[in-house]
């Protein structure tokens, strides 16, 4: 992961990420939305549970910025389509919104 976070410009900055890890069985991590991506990846990067898979192929992130109204809707999606390893906390009452994963 980066060990910078601010390097980004992500504060303050509201949207939806995605975080996996790579190795001999990469998988997904985790989705959410937030109202702001710098927050919410440096909380990411000191979550003990997710800093154990930075030594089994690196934790790599994706996000986007997201209208509020949105966001909701698209981490559903995400999370339906990609059985990540933690629960991802969203609205189960908004419909998925689709959107392209990482690849």
């Amino acid at each position: 992961m980066i060990d910078d976070i601010k390097e980004l410009g992500l504060d303050g900055v509201g949207g939806v990420y995605l975080l996996w890890h790579g190795g001999l069985k990469p998988s997904w991590l985790v989705a959410g939305a937030t109202e702001d991506l710098g927050h919410s990846f440096a909380e990411l990067m000191r979550d003990p549970d997710i800093r154990e898979y930075d030594g089994r192929g690196g934790v790599f992130m994706s996000w986007s910025p997201i209208k509020g109204n949105f966001r909701e809707g698209v981490v559903h999606f995400i999370a339906k389509h990609t059985n990540p390893t933690f629960e991802c906390d969203y609205d189960e009452s908004e419909d998925p919104i689709p959107v392209l994963l990482p690849r």
